[in-house]
């Protein structure tokens, strides 16, 4: 075992996101720019990248502890499910988070689904200054808690974890 897991899954992660992200910006970009134009502001294309970014790990720490769930459970199918299911609704896919209802709209822009889809998506369309710094803020939060609690639950399942044969 020459390096850590956690860090290898997250690089490996990592590389398979930019391969995806690029070809997804120049396929999609182009697509875009063909059927509705240019974006309103080009001061959305440097600003999103941070929040992206922000987005992947958030995306990976949450994905790696789905399959952490498999020390525990046989199956974690249900979960990843579960997971992309509360990503569309909570994190504004399927309706915008401004049309939710305003004790909805607190508690899902709160939650880690907000910064990984809706606050990057509205950032690219209407940057400003407030909403960069919030997306920044509260995705930098998300990664720590959800950081801290992967490391958690990595070693607790490490500790427990009998590996049998060659």
């Amino acid at each position: 075992k020459p390096y850590d897991f956690l860090w290898y899954q997250f690089s490996n992660s990592l590389g398979e996101m930019v391969f995806r992200g690029v070809a997804n910006a120049l396929f999609g970009g182009a697509i875009a720019l063909w059927l509705v134009g240019p974006p309103p502001s080009l001061a959305g294309f440097v600003v999103v990248l941070p929040a992206i970014v922000g987005s992947w790990v958030l995306n990976f720490c949450a994905a790696a502890l789905i399959g952490l769930a498999a020390f525990v459970v046989e199956d974690v199918t249900a979960f990843v499910w579960i997971y992309q299911k509360a990503a569309f609704i909570l994190g504004g896919l399927l309706i915008p988070l401004d049309f939710y209802p305003g004790w909805l709209q607190a508690i899902a822009k709160a939650l880690p689904f907000s910064s990984m889809v809706y606050a990057p998506a509205k950032l690219f369309i209407a940057p400003t200054p407030a909403l960069f710094l919030n997306t920044l803020l509260l995705q930098s939060v998300w990664i720590a808690v959800l950081g801290l609690l992967l490391t958690l639950v990595y070693r607790r399942g490490l500790a427990q974890l009998t590996v049998n044969g060659g």
